[in-house]
């Protein structure tokens, strides 16, 4: 009985989980995308996989990647793995940016996730993610305002200076204002 709660545990899990892809999109068995998608391997072994491919050009790394962070089920250094790894493989895209800001919107993540988040967004260079790096100086965290702020320099346009330059009187934290 026991193992048959298991096997519908483990079904119910295959089917809900946005972790899992469908048959036909399922990286090739070996690759970095499969090791890094595969819960049964250690933690270490997938957030290596996932380093590697933010280096690597494998075939549909975003997808793989985009999984990752928006399981929620997912341990949270995975996740932010994931995060820093989308950042690395500039595959802009609104999948991309829509990812990173359904997470760092979501209730209850770690502040690291968040932190994470708000780097990425401004390595992918996408001034389309200036929208969530504004709505992230607003936060009473002072290093969430510092890291939206790091990542609006990083993007380096115009708007992303002028923001940055309209917040510096508003700002009290002498770290953000740095």
């Amino acid at each position: 009985m026991k193992t048959m709660a298991l096997f519908f545990t483990a079904f119910l899990l295959s089917i809900l989980s946005p972790g899992i892809y469908a048959a036909s999109e399922r990286p090739e068995a070996g690759s970095d995308a499969a090791v890094a998608l595969d819960y049964k391997k250690d933690s270490g072994e997938r957030i290596q996989a996932i380093q590697r491919m933010a280096t690597q050009e494998e075939g549909d790394a975003a997808g793989a990647l985009i999984s990752i962070l928006l399981d929620k089920a997912e341990e949270q250094g995975v996740r932010a793995s994931a995060a820093r790894a989308l950042g690395e493989v500039r595959q802009v895209g609104s999948e991309v940016l829509k990812a990173l800001s359904d997470v760092f919107r979501e209730p209850g993540v770690e502040p690291n996730l968040r932190y994470t988040i708000l780097m990425s967004i401004g390595k992918l260079k996408d001034v389309s993610g200036i929208s969530l790096l504004k709505e992230a100086l607003a936060e009473s965290d002072p290093m969430i305002r510092f890291k939206a702020v790091q990542a609006m320099g990083d993007l380096g346009s115009a708007e992303a200076v002028s923001i940055i330059s309209g917040h510096l009187d508003a700002e009290k934290d002498k770290m953000v204002r740095a």
